[in-house]
């Protein structure tokens, strides 16, 4: 059985020390009120982030995460619209770091999101988020 609070913590602690290694400033969130894991500073501006592990695909063509939470009691899906800036995401099978801005079509999901490592099959391009352009 999978102990997801600790690949949840080690997902956190690998993105805490991306940005500081990238230089910027991290605020831990104390109490677990809100939905977000972090708050980064960057220019003088404040963006909360919300952290995932992503998962390899067994292909190796895309990276996938969760782009919602789930209530534990009534098993409901969540978006995060208005909640989050960001999603930071870390994926153990190749220990990189994507961030990720919320943004209508990410927002307002309740299913898996993916960021392709190599290019559709069908050499579809729209609608496709390449990984590279997200990663830390």
């Amino acid at each position: 059985m999978k102990d997801t609070a600790a690949i949840g913590s080690i997902s956190e602690a690998k993105i805490l020390a991306r940005f500081v290694e990238l230089g910027w400033e991290v605020l831990i969130a104390w109490r677990r009120s809100r939905r977000y894991d972090m708050v980064i500073e960057r220019d003088g501006k404040f963006y909360r982030v919300q952290c995932k592990t992503g998962r390899l695909s067994k292909d190796g063509d895309y990276i996938a995460f969760n782009a919602y939470n789930v209530n534990g009691t009534s098993q409901v899906r969540r978006n995060y619209v208005g909640e989050i800036d960001y999603f930071a995401i870390y994926c153990p099978q190749n220990e990189k770091v994507y961030f990720i801005a919320l943004d209508d079509k990410l927002g307002t999901s309740t299913t898996d999101f993916r960021l392709r490592l190599l290019p559709t099959r069908n050499n579809q391009e729209k609608r496709t988020r390449m990984a590279v352009d997200y990663e830390l």
